[in-house]
């Protein structure tokens, strides 16, 4: 008998904003090829906040995986990586379990809940049966001062006593685990594709005729330093390329626009500061030429980059980290340090003329990772069978 096949798996995300909820759905619907019986909850229908992606993944599962908007919202769309977030979430997520009463619970953002101690847990839930993903990089890495490895250690402690079983989409993170028990997860990607033609036709990308797009797209939060780019921009502005910055922004993206007013108002520089729907995200990454992961202070891994790889399109991005590991392993692009201003701006002047150098076949085989079976099988992995119901 396959794996899974009795078992009723609820998968849970409290988290509202940012790539998470995404990420849950793109899970449940790869775990929907184990189990016949997949749940996916979520944060209530009532969430209109900026920002607020709940909706877009519950829109984008097929009715193969039921969905339910019972979460109620956590403030701002997440909770800190500390033992009161983690209480926070669980206490969510035990209201969720007592009404759904899953024999497999699945986590796919685990950094928070799994900072709590056992004795701190909601008693009804066993972490013998529990599966997560962690995203934050910091347990992962050093290099950064005393404060940062402190806290790196109290994290690495922590997830090993949660007996919650754990993986991470970061290669470098799971390398350098330590006595962590941590396995690799691919990230799940769905296979959806517009065609360069309905790429091109949509309205976004129509006021870009001919010339070279380069896209910065996603949430533009203060660690990943879009300003840097629009300053390093080419100044003049080339006529045949346009920086093309996407997704939600903040006030030093702001600033560094308002520095480039002139090439704004000639169309030389684009701002679509909104969160994008789906079919605009797709349709902008396919359109680009080259898409930009460059994150001074982001340090994992990026969606951005599954999804540039999954459409085609090449990516400059930053050498340090699992973002700079998975671009240089699969072919993907061209990586820069990305604390230097110098390197950046000529970078940035190179593939406003030309495509940085990708391997087509890496890349392929990259994206066949993320496919839902690969990703099914990865999380079949995280629980051992002697837990399994």
């Amino acid at each position: 008998m396959p794996p899974f096949e009795r078992s009723k798996i609820l998968v849970v995300e409290p988290k509202w904003t940012g790539h998470y909820p995404m990420f849950a759905a793109l899970t449940a619907e790869a775990l929907r090829t184990l189990s016949p019986s997949v749940t996916l909850s979520l944060t209530v229908e009532s969430c209109d906040e900026p920002g607020c992606m709940a909706g877009l993944a519950a829109a984008s599962v097929t009715d193969r995986v039921e969905v339910r908007r019972s979460l109620p919202n956590l403030t701002g769309g997440y909770s800190p990586v500390t033992e009161a977030g983690g209480r926070l979430e669980w206490s969510l997520i035990a209201e969720e379990v007592a009404r759904i009463k899953p024999d497999m619970i699945v986590l796919p953002s685990a950094d928070a809940v799994a900072c709590v101690r056992p004795g701190r847990r909601p008693s009804q839930i066993n972490a013998a049966t529990i599966a997560g993903c962690v995203h934050g990089a910091r347990f992962g890495y050093g290099g950064r001062g005393l404060r940062f490895l402190l806290r790196r250690e109290w994290m690495r402690r922590r997830w090993r006593q949660s007996g919650i079983h754990l993986g991470s989409m970061d290669p470098i993170a799971v390398r350098n685990r330590g006595s962590l028990s941590l396995r690799i997860l691919p990230h799940p990607l769905s296979m959806r594709s517009e065609s360069p033609t309905a790429s091109r036709s949509l309205p976004l990308n129509e006021q870009f005729g001919k010339r070279r797009v380069i896209l910065a797209i996603g949430e533009h939060s203060n660690r990943k330093r879009t300003d840097r780019l629009i300053l390093g921009w080419p100044d003049p502005a080339p006529e045949n390329a346009v920086l093309v910055v996407a997704g939600r922004r903040g006030a030093e993206v702001d600033d560094a626009l308002e520095s480039r007013r002139g090439d704004l108002e000639s169309g030389r520089i684009v701002s679509i500061d909104r969160t994008l729907s789906t079919p605009e995200f797709d349709g902008l990454l396919e359109r680009a030429d080259v898409t930009t992961a460059i994150y001074q202070q982001h340090v994992g891994i990026s969606g951005v980059v599954f999804d540039a790889a999954r459409l085609g399109t090449a990516v400059l991005a930053s050498q340090e980290g699992g973002i700079g590991h998975m671009v240089k392993e699969h072919g993907l692009g061209r990586v820069i340090p990305s604390a230097d201003d110098a390197v950046l701006a000529a970078a940035l002047a190179d593939v406003a003329s030309e495509d940085p150098r990708t391997n087509p076949a890496l890349r392929d085989a990259f994206v066949k990772t993320g496919s839902k079976a690969s990703v099914a099988e990865a999380w079949e992995r995280l629980i051992p069978r002697t837990h399994r119901v």
